[in-house]
């Protein structure tokens, strides 16, 4: 039996709760903006780098990863460290992450999943997938900032 779709706002609004649940205590507990349209964003404190789950229906697929959107330097140079510094981490998250630029500033390290429907299953998987991009990646972007 197939299970039920889910209204994008509901998916996103159960995913960041999902991703929240399994992350250890030692990261804190990250703040939540949205879900805002077809994206949540989840951060520990600055807003402009965060991880994300943006629904693109008409594609057919459901983007994840950690997003840098602040200063244009600071953005490449955090870019640089997840290649170079971080490549490890990186691969070890699966051969469908990547790291790159996205845009004429920003700079993400994502991952796309295919779907048909938004439902438990994808849920479960998304989400999954998110947490373990946060507790191995998080560390590696306080040390790049230069934070404890």
């Amino acid at each position: 039996m197939k299970a039920p779709r889910m209204k994008t706002k509901e998916f996103l609004t159960e995913a960041a709760e999902l991703v929240r649940a399994q992350l250890p205590a030692s990261l804190g507990t990250p703040g939540i903006s949205g879900p805002n349209g077809s994206l949540v964003k989840l951060h520990f404190g600055d807003p402009k780098v965060h991880y994300e789950m943006w629904v693109r229906k008409r594609m057919g697929i459901l983007e994840t990863g950690l997003h840098f959107e602040g200063l244009a330097e600071n953005n490449s140079r955090c870019l640089e460290a997840m290649r170079t510094e971080y490549a490890d981490l990186v691969l070890s998250l699966g051969p469908e992450v990547k790291a790159e630029e996205w845009d004429r500033s920003w700079t993400r390290v994502h991952r796309p999943f295919e779907f048909d429907s938004l439902d438990e299953d994808l849920l479960i998987i998304v989400s999954g997938s998110v947490a373990q991009m946060v507790r191995v990646l998080e560390p590696a972007v306080r040390s790049i900032r230069g934070e404890p």
